[in-house]
């Protein structure tokens, strides 16, 4: 049997188990392609809004990255250990408050998995694909736009990479930055095909907007499927900003 016939053979065998072994090649595997991304725009800056409990600042540094991290989130469980996560990392900031179009404090609604709480009301559809991610509880918390505090967080020569898990308040993130687009050179977003909350801005919507602020379109990721059916129902969107005064 010659080589092709076995990895052939051993792929049959680990799909029928629910398994599969890719190349980690960036022209195929999302990860070595955000690796390579961090690289070649020598990203030294990671603004991570909507942090969670820190799983894309563990993952990025599992890809290499070690250049600074701010991680924000808003909920209090989840910040608490966001905090153990980032305390041995000394190139890795925790700041307590959610990103927004204004300054002030706003409810909150709590998802079980807290992964899916959000600002905005949750549509049936959502709760009726992921029933785990149902609201159990609010918080009233703090927000803060980012040209509010971009200079806090990013000095004047900052290569910076913007991502955003903010569950349908992607566009008030950005509305809150306006003054300092310029100065980001990559934005990570999850973006949904259709609504999940009341009022987020789906897939088209999000193309223009980001179009009109200067921002192409980089790469394209699956993200998040109906498990009864697998029609894709969010995707994970990279923007270049054209217009970065780093990237000239």
């Amino acid at each position: 049997m010659n080589t092709y016939s076995v990895r052939r053979a051993i792929k049959r065998i680990l799909w029928r188990a629910g398994w599969d072994l890719v190349q980690f090649n960036p022209s195929t595997h999302t990860f070595a392609r955000r690796a390579r991304f961090l690289k070649n725009y020598q990203i030294d800056l990671v603004l991570d809004v909507g942090a969670n409990t820190g799983q894309y600042a563990k993952q990025i540094r599992e890809l290499g990255y070690k250049g600074q991290i701010v991680s924000f989130e808003p909920l209090n469980s989840a910040v608490a250990e966001l905090r153990r996560a980032a305390e041995q990392d000394d190139n890795w900031e925790v700041r307590h408050h959610a990103c927004g179009a204004k300054d002030g404090e706003e409810i909150i609604h709590v998802a079980a998995n807290s992964q899916s709480s959000s600002f905005l009301p949750m549509r049936s559809r959502h709760l009726q694909v992921f029933p785990d991610s149902r609201y159990v509880g609010t918080e009233i918390v703090e927000i803060k736009r980012l040209d509010t505090i971009f200079d806090e967080v990013a000095s004047a020569h900052a290569k910076i990479w913007l991502k955003m898990d903010v569950q349908g308040f992607e566009t008030q993130v950005l509305e809150g930055a306006t003054a300092n687009l310029h100065r980001i050179a990559l934005i990570q977003t999850e973006v949904s095909l259709e609504p999940l909350y009341e009022g987020e801005t789906t897939f088209a919507d999000i193309l223009l907007f980001m179009k009109q602020r200067g921002f192409e379109l980089i790469a394209l990721e699956s993200y998040l499927s109906d498990p009864a059916t697998s029609h894709l129902l969010q995707v994970e969107c990279i923007f270049h900003g054209s217009k970065c005064s780093q990237n000239k």
